[in-house]
């Protein structure tokens, strides 16, 4: 793969402006951004998180710092400025070019929530740490890979626990692929996120349980791949996520229609959200696409969608 140039997230968040709209980052939400993007280092791709129930809700950010060793080294001084203790492993590890993970498959990502932020801090909210990765030939092993990643970013071994609940996982979904590991280091009991990826709903009716007839009423037969997030501990995070692909037109507009039906989105997000899938939007040098919504299905009953625009630099739309 190619070397990616890195951006200034504050110049890719200002050139995508025009390009999002406005029912889904409002102006408020945008200043937000702006005010956070000041504070990050350069990445290769920004993402935002669109929640859809009302009106106007947070925006969150997340980056993609970038994909090579080399790099990815750029991103140290930065995380050595934040002084987190949480990321201080990680930091050793990309200081040294050894990322701990296979980065022909992996991508480090970094989301930020904004919901309680104080715009006139000098500091960023902690991130959450994500590694996602791609379909590998043959797959990459789960177990393996995992403990390899966990060792890397937080200096110590997958604890006894986790592996007998990474095992559980495994034998309920035994057609999941590795599609991620992600650390909610904002959130109190810092849960540790599993991602697989499936390109069945039924799939995964050992892991959704009583949950798998909401999850097909609004995602049955429109999506030609989806990959959960679930908790080692749901005691830690009472919640899964159902990322959802979508294959084109016909079944972003039929999951338009679902969306509002079923009460999941305003018709005002909805439509902007429809229009963003449709018709990805250039501006300059900047290209505004959506990427993918995902369901997020709580343990008390509570349920909602969010939407995924991507921001990158045209030159970069090979990613992938």
């Amino acid at each position: 793969m190619p070397s990616m140039p890195l951006q200034s997230v504050s110049s890719l968040v200002d050139a995508a402006r025009i390009s999002l709209p406005k029912a889904l980052v409002s102006d408020t939400s945008y200043q937000r951004l702006q005010a956070l993007a000041s504070l990050l280092p350069q990445a290769i791709l920004v993402g935002l998180e669109c929640r859809l129930r009302t009106e106007d809700e947070p925006v969150d950010l997340w980056i993609c710092p970038a994909l090579e060793p080399d790099a990815l080294q750029q991103s140290v001084p930065w995380l050595r400025r934040q002084a987190w203790p949480e990321f201080a492993p990680l930091a050793g590890r990309l200081e040294k070019k050894s990322p701990p993970w296979p980065c022909q498959f992996g991508a480090w990502t970094t989301e930020f929530d904004l919901k309680n932020w104080d715009t006139q801090s000098n500091c960023p909210p902690i991130p959450s740490s994500f590694v996602t990765f791609s379909t590998a030939s043959p797959p990459l092993n789960i177990r393996e890979t995992l403990a390899a990643l966990w060792q890397g970013e937080r200096a110590a071994a997958m604890p006894s626990e986790i592996e007998q609940q990474l095992r559980t996982i495994l034998e309920h979904c035994p057609k999941g692929e590795l599609a991620g590991l992600g650390f909610l280091y904002p959130r109190i009991m810092q849960p540790a996120r599993l991602m697989l990826r499936v390109s069945q709903l039924s799939d995964l009716r050992a892991l959704l349980g009583d949950k798998l007839p909401i999850a097909q009423k609004l995602l049955d037969s429109i999506t030609f791949q989806v990959a959960i997030g679930t908790p080692f501990d749901y005691r830690q995070e009472p919640r899964q996520s159902l990322e959802a692909y979508l294959p084109g037109p016909e079944a972003w507009q039929e999951l338009a229609k679902r969306l509002v039906a079923q009460g999941y989105s305003t018709a005002a997000k909805t439509e902007a959200m429809l229009d963003l899938a449709l018709h990805p939007r250039s501006h300059g040098k900047v290209m505004v696409t959506l990427n993918h919504v995902k369901l997020a299905l709580h343990a008390d009953g509570y349920r909602e969608v969010k939407a995924y625009p991507s921001i990158f630099p045209i030159s970069s739309m090979s990613f992938s």
